[in-house]
């Protein structure tokens, strides 16, 4: 971290502790050579190398030791940033540092730069009416870039007020948490069936205060062997007219009846004959 202690003149360097937000380590950022306190922007990191850029020098390159803060140019500037300082550093997962070049109005430019090298234009920052780029920190920008954890991620340096701000070593975003696989719920039990009723084989018991008597058991009728005769025929049965001797008394009956008959109407021919 590139900043401005409270109560101090000259800007140090520091490491410091993301959890308690205590910086610790803290050197003053001379310039080798006997260049005198230098106000660092922005810083950013490739490997072990510290990587700073200096108010006022466009895309120079610094080299800083944490442990003493001596600035040593790593390269010069390469004049692609005219009129503009860098305010924010940041090192992509592949080792690309990018770098944020704002001018005297506000307008943002996103370079990369490489320390051995030279310095590359991607394209204007347009930011929203009001907003400004005096906090503007990128390392928000490169981290959906970052595919795992980087230890050695730079230290941001400052926004360019007289306050302790920018710092773009910005900590990836802590990966989702992947919720356990759901646990199969159990399968339901088949339904037991109901036992059937037992058929009541109790015997019924006695009202209270009254007396059963058992009923008596009917004897034996013993089996006849006499023989079984027809029934006589009724009369009036059309199964007798059939019978032959039947049929000869009706003739007899019949021809008594008509004799009668005859000898009565024979008898009074005869007295009308006579009282004539």
């Amino acid at each position: 971290l590139s900043h401005l202690p409270a109560g101090q003149a000259t800007w140090h360097i520091s490491t410091l502790d993301l959890a308690t937000g205590v910086y610790t380590d803290s050197q003053e950022i001379q310039i080798s050579g006997g260049g005198g306190n230098k106000r660092m922007l922005a810083l950013a990191s490739s490997g072990e190398t510290i990587y700073g850029f200096g108010l006022g020098d466009e895309d120079a390159v610094y080299t800083i030791n944490p442990a003493t803060g001596v600035a040593t140019v790593a390269r010069s500037a390469t004049s692609t940033l005219t009129g503009e300082s860098v305010l924010a550093a940041d090192t992509a997962a592949d080792g690309t540092i990018y770098i944020l070049g704002v001018d005297g109005s506000d307008n943002a430019t996103l370079y990369t730069t490489d320390p051995a090298g030279a310095t590359t234009s991607i394209g204007a920052i347009t930011l929203g009416a009001g907003i400004t780029v005096a906090n503007f920190a990128i390392g928000t920008l490169l981290d959906s870039e970052r595919t795992s954890d980087d230890s050695e991620e730079s230290d941001s340096g400052d926004s360019g007020n007289s306050d302790d701000s920018d710092r773009d070593n910005d900590d990836p975003p802590a990966p989702a948490v992947v919720p356990p696989p759901a646990t199969a719920p159990a399968p339901a039990p088949a339904p037991t069936p109901e036992p059937a009723p037992e058929p009541d084989t109790k015997e019924p018991q006695d009202q209270v205060g009254s007396e059963q008597k058992p009923e008596p058991v009917p004897e034996p009728v013993p089996e006849s062997d006499a023989l079984i005769l027809p029934e006589p025929e009724q009369p009036g049965d059309p199964a007798l007219i059939t019978q032959p001797w039947v049929v000869v008394v009706m003739a007899l009956a019949v021809l008594a009846v008509f004799g009668v008959v005859f000898g009565v109407v024979l008898r009074r021919e005869r007295k009308l004959g006579a009282n004539r």
